[in-house]
């Protein structure tokens, strides 16, 4: 609903035009039609209106003046100047008052239908840009305040993870950063559910995302999966927690439940859609799991390890354990690898488990990793970078010759014949950094030095030219290595 007031001092004219607006669109209900310029503001003050019809010539307080003091209490109110006279001075004292629209007696009925139509659409725009800004202040700065003054349906809540469930950590390879939450994925759930109340935010790690619906809607995973997939042009798992009905009071906290079901229930490398909390999760190695690996371990046979690692694996397949239990599940294995060994480490096992997680999109990728990286602990190695100093040295050239590409672990992995994770392990042993940050570090120095010498160059050019998946990306990715974004930093340079 519309809610229009109407300032008339001729009466014909007030019943009649307030008649016409709702005839002519249903959208618009008249709440209250003033006589002269004192009501309207009398209203104003104790209700909200979404629209104003106004004379110009009043008694009390003609129509320019009572724009203004309506827009003192509402900035957003739209306004509509009704009279008699087309003088040209009333015309640019309206627009000076953020009036677009003129209405002139006798009222024309094609053109009430179009001045109708542009109010609806500006109050539409105005109300999804309040709501949207109300929603951040609510979800991300948990102030309430903003999001109370407007009127909401129930709203549906998604909260979205593609490919694992990253947590804390800060793995190699991740999907695009906000590929879920950009106006691309937005035009189209538009298009294709024809929705427009519908609000899609990051999540807690650039592979999440939050989308809102204000209406009831049944969540169907494979529609929400097509519309990833297609945004990804990849065939990542897609897990999505959803719950229906949530009251805007509860909003915050279920976001924070649904991420948390996320954190319990996802599978790696299947799609999964939860709508209720996941069940507790509290399998463990028996007793005699445990006692045949540790006899495996103690009397280094490899081969009857990885038989009962197989085994084990094999039954978590089968299960479709959650993310969540292989990692514990493989975390102890490897504490018990490095407990029998005298292979070195100074990285604890469960941040090593969880990426190997990272870089892998399905769970036989996930054991073929662990495997390779149990195997040099078990022959007692703690690693040596020197003899492959050639190897990593190839892998630093190729990423700087090849910057302005798309680069991945998994990418160099496939081109030098070596797993994901036994590659990242050696190349931050030979450079002290991971193959992402040293792919970083080197776009970045990139940055500058372009923004310095090619001053007229756009950002989007420079984010192109390096490999960058959206301008946006490339400058929030400068502010956190720099400190200042690529703007400010061109700006001081040519101070200096």
């Amino acid at each position: 609903m519309i809610r229009t007031v109407i300032a008339e001092d001729g009466m014909p004219l007030l019943r009649g035009l307030g008649q016409m607006i709702e005839q002519i669109d249903p959208r618009f209900q008249v709440v209250c039609s003033a006589r002269n310029g004192k009501e309207a503001p009398e209203y104003l003050t104790q209700h909200s209106a979404d629209v104003l019809f106004t004379d110009i010539n009043m008694p009390v307080l003609n129509g320019l003046g009572l724009i203004e003091q309506a827009r003192q209490l509402d900035p957003r109110l739209t306004s509509v100047i009704i009279s008699g006279y087309s003088e040209f001075e009333y015309a640019r004292q309206a627009i000076r008052l953020g009036v677009k629209n003129y209405l002139l007696k006798p009222i024309d009925r094609a053109e009430l239908c179009r001045i109708l139509d542009t109010a609806a659409a500006e109050i539409t725009q105005n109300a999804y840009a309040q709501k949207r800004s109300a929603l951040i202040e609510l979800l991300f700065c948990g102030n309430p305040r903003p999001a109370e003054g407007c009127a909401w349906k129930p709203l549906t809540v998604l909260y979205l993870c593609q490919g694992a469930y990253q947590g804390g950590q800060s793995a190699d390879e991740l999907p695009k950063p906000g590929a879920l939450s950009d106006g691309v994925m937005w035009n189209m759930i538009c298009r294709q559910w024809g929705c427009s109340d519908f609000w899609l935010f990051y999540g807690q790690q650039p592979n999440e995302a939050i989308w809102i619906f204000e209406e009831e809607r049944q969540v169907r995973l494979a529609q929400v999966q097509a519309l990833a997939e297609a945004r990804f042009q990849a065939k990542l798992p897609l897990t999505v927690a959803a719950a229906e009905g949530v009251r805007l009071a509860e909003l915050a906290q279920w976001t924070n439940r649904l991420h948390q079901w996320i954190a319990q229930g996802a599978v790696l490398g299947e799609s999964r859609l939860l709508r209720s909390a996941p069940s507790a999760d509290t399998k463990a190695l028996s007793l005699a799991d445990k006692s045949a690996l540790r006899v495996a371990i103690q009397k280094q046979r490899w081969d009857d390890f990885t038989l009962q690692v197989q085994r084990i694996a094999s039954h978590a397949l089968e299960q479709s354990e959650t993310q969540a239990s292989l990692e514990r599940l493989l975390t102890t294995i490897l504490q018990m690898v490095l407990e029998e060994t005298d292979a070195g480490t100074d990285r604890e096992p469960e941040a090593v488990i969880r990426e190997l997680v990272g870089t892998s999109d399905e769970r036989q990728m996930l054991f073929r990793a662990f495997f390779d990286y149990c195997r040099d602990l078990f022959r007692h190695s703690v690693f040596d970078a020197s003899d492959k100093t050639a190897l990593m040295q190839s892998i630093a050239e190729y990423i700087q010759n090849h910057i302005s590409e798309p680069l991945s672990l998994k990418q160099l992995s496939a081109r030098f014949g070596l797993v994901a994770s036994y590659l990242s392990k050696l190349f931050k042993a030979y450079t002290g950094m991971s193959p992402a940050q040293y792919i970083q570090s080197i776009r970045i120095e990139t940055a500058k030095r372009m923004l310095v010498e090619h001053p007229t160059m756009l950002s989007k050019d420079i984010a192109e030219q390096l490999g960058y998946s959206s301008p946006l990306y490339f400058s929030k990715t400068f502010f956190r290595n720099v400190g200042m974004y690529p703007s400010e930093y061109r700006s001081q340079h040519k101070k200096e």
